[in-house]
């Protein structure tokens, strides 16, 4: 599960992390600025907070050059990095500041941040543990914390952390997310149209909001409701491949093949090894009595999920169609095996109880 509303976050933290220049930097560190190095040090902060983040990372650097060890200024340079989208970067000066001194604030929440985004996450939990240790009453320690179980599959220990996070911070948008991920992941529906719902009154421009809302929908077979809030995310994402998909799969629902061939197509653009999204091209295309283009999709969905007994049934039907007897016989024992295996298999893929033999 991913919530992408946080990603900006460090920055807004700037003054959160910051020390003032001299007695607070002294006592937070061990180390006096001279004049010159403060003024070079509120330079950079000034230029932090107008986000002229290369400018920013100028001056901490030219700083650092000098005083190695005055580690407010090697967090802030972490946070501006991140800002500028340089994991790697970031994640190595709160390295630094977790070395010279581990307890130093925020340092441990922020390097687990970033070994979150790199998929660090053993790392990470050992980082955001700690930090939840150092900081317990910052909901951001907990809601990493979380995020890291929920990636490695720890759906509890991701939940007790997300708990957490909400008992501090009730109204925030980014765990409020992360919670409705949660409950579509264990099929609490209901539960998680309320969040969405909640979320996108709230905050209506955020099209992460309405396309989790639609999925929502679509899984409970609310279609109108599910296509509006895609069509909404397109307003203000046009390019949007998931909610360009769930568009096309909706009108292909509703048996409009031809209409969401389009849609399919711009969802297959952006990433062509969807098995299902090749499936359900191969089945828009067949519906519109193009079976020869239909083949290639589903060849290449069987191909991307050698269980789908849907797609081999699709081919069948397509090679049949197209008088190529041996090819569809082949197809058929495919579907019929995959069916015998897992009786289940048929309607995990979304076709109903049949004898393909006697459509």
């Amino acid at each position: 599960m991913a919530g992408t509303i946080r990603r900006p976050a460090m920055l807004a933290l700037l003054l959160a992390v910051t020390v003032p220049a001299r007695g607070a930097s002294q006592s937070a560190n061990s180390v006096e600025l001279g004049p010159e190095a403060a003024a070079l040090f509120q330079d950079a902060l000034a230029a932090q907070q107008r986000r002229d983040l290369p400018g920013a990372e100028k001056s901490y650097r030219a700083l650092l050059t000098s005083m190695p060890d005055y580690l407010p200024a090697r967090l802030n340079l972490g946070i501006v990095l991140d800002a500028e989208n340089r994991t790697v970067d970031a994640l190595a000066a709160f390295d630094a500041v977790r070395t010279r001194q581990p307890t130093f604030p925020a340092a441990q929440m922020f390097a687990g941040i970033e070994e979150v985004r790199l998929g660090r996450l053993a790392d990470a939990l050992g980082s955001l543990h700690l930090a939840t240790e150092q900081s317990a009453s910052d909901p951001r320690c907990w809601f990493w914390l979380a995020r890291a179980n929920f990636a490695l599959g720890n759906a509890a220990e991701g939940k007790a952390a997300l708990d957490k996070d909400l008992a501090i911070s009730s109204d925030d948008a980014s765990a409020l997310y992360l919670l409705a991920q949660y409950q579509i992941s264990a099929q609490d529906l209901n539960g998680a149209e309320r969040v969405l719902t909640g979320l996108a009154t709230r905050y209506p421009t955020v099209p992460d909001f309405h396309q989790s809302l639609g999925s929502v929908y679509y899984m409970e077979a609310r279609l109108d409701k599910a296509e509006g809030e895609y069509r909404t995310e397109l307003r203000m994402d046009s390019e949007n491949p998931q909610a360009l998909s769930m568009i096309g799969v909706i009108l292909l629902d509703r048996g409009q093949a031809k209409d969401a061939a389009p849609y399919l197509a711009k969802g297959l653009e952006a990433n062509p090894r969807i098995a299902y999204l090749q499936r359900k091209m191969g089945q828009a295309l067949l519906e519109s009595d193009a079976p020869e283009q239909a083949i290639p999709h589903l060849r290449q969905a069987v191909a991307l999920d050698t269980q789908d007994a849907t797609a081999h049934f699709l081919l069948w039907k397509a090679f049949n169609a197209m008088g190529r007897k041996p090819e569809a016989s082949a197809e058929l024992d495919a579907f019929r095996k995959l069916q015998s295996h897992s009786p289940a298999n048929a309607d995990r893929q979304g076709l109903p109880p049949l004898n393909p033999g006697h459509p």
